[in-house]
């Protein structure tokens, strides 16, 4: 069985997308939803840190960094939290709302994250979620990651009302203006404290080398070179797109729309994940070195029926019950890497 490793200072983006519809709209009451399943889930995971987000009609994507080992406890809390979330209001019971378990991508050096973050923010633009970033608001990071360069520490901090999945309500397919706003003014009522939202726009600093002691302006300033040039290359297609973008706030009724996700690419994905090329690389030596030798064990043991051949596994290899008796011996694993 492969294993997923994960090294300290590394910073990955994450994304997923729904199977069949586009709830995450820009409207105020799925805003309070996935930023309250947000807050909740880096409360619960507090050495988790949130560089960049953005919530898309048909999904996520985030930019993320901190303690590797709590990785996939924060993004298996969100992705759960919040679909129980939506199924509620979309009043689902069975159906999944997620097209596949999340995805993750490393990023190896700051022109991989500065790219990142392009992609990131440009999207919403691409697809015609809205006319401008400013004024999708808090369902993407955008406006905390240009308030970050006014705070000391880079810490843009927001409070949200804390909401759970028995305080929601299903909507209906013909909601009316008036029926969305009491909706909200419901939910507004059920809340009964708030919850803090930490986002550290430059947080992934520290994990490289070359980018600790750059300041924020600097750094700001290069991503925003990189943004206005993507935007010129993409200036005709986000003009037909801004056309067909909604102005302002999105109907409620709008989140029972239809989405077909794409499909997965094929082949292996990667389960090594190390921010340095050379560490990877020989880790990944170690790797192989240790599944041939268990691969190895695994066939004495298929071999052997009559249980007097002694197999010794290396360290960190499951250990079939039964004949053949087995004996531990240290050899060469990804501990001692």
């Amino acid at each position: 069985m492969k294993r997923k490793v994960r090294a300290f200072n590394t910073v990955i983006k994450v994304e997923n997308e729904f199977a069949r519809y586009q709830p995450l709209i820009n409207n105020e009451y799925t805003e309070l939803l996935a930023l309250s399943v947000l807050a909740r889930a880096l409360r619960k995971c507090e050495g988790i840190v949130l560089c960049h987000y953005v919530f898309l009609p048909w999904g996520y994507k985030m930019i993320i960094t901190g303690d590797p080992s709590q990785y996939s406890a924060f993004m298996n809390y969100f992705g759960g939290e919040l679909a129980k979330c939506l199924k509620e209001s979309l009043g689902l019971s069975y159906e999944n709302i997620w097209a596949r378990k999340f995805d993750e991508e490393i990023l190896h050096s700051p022109l991989d994250v500065n790219k990142a973050i392009t992609e990131i923010y440009l999207e919403p633009l691409l697809k015609g979620v809205c006319q401008s970033l400013k004024s999708y608001g808090n369902m993407s990071s955008w406006n905390m990651f240009k308030s970050a360069l006014k705070v000391r520490d880079g810490t843009v901090t927001i409070e949200v009302g804390e909401v759970s999945q028995c305080m929601i309500d299903k909507v209906k397919r013909d909601i009316t203006e008036v029926d969305e706003s009491q909706i909200y003014l419901k939910l507004n009522k059920k809340i009964r404290c708030n919850i803090k939202l930490e986002v550290k726009p430059f947080g992934w600093k520290k994990c490289f080398s070359y980018t600790k002691k750059c300041g924020k302006k600097k750094m700001f300033n290069k991503f925003k070179a990189t943004l206005s040039r993507k935007i010129k290359e993409s200036k005709d297609e986000i003009r037909k797109k801004k056309k067909r973008a909604a102005k302002g706030r999105i109907p409620l009724k709008e989140i029972y729309k239809r989405y077909k996700p794409k499909r997965r690419k094929k082949g292996e994905r990667e389960y090594i994940r190390c921010s340095h090329k050379k560490k990877e690389k020989k880790i990944k030596e170690r790797y192989a070195f240790f599944c041939i030798k268990c691969d190895n064990c695994y066939k004495g043991w298929k071999e052997s029926s009559n249980g007097q051949v002694v197999v010794e596994y290396p360290k960190g290899a499951f250990v079939p019950t039964g004949p053949p008796y087995t004996s531990l011996q240290v050899a060469p694993s990804l501990e001692e890497i």
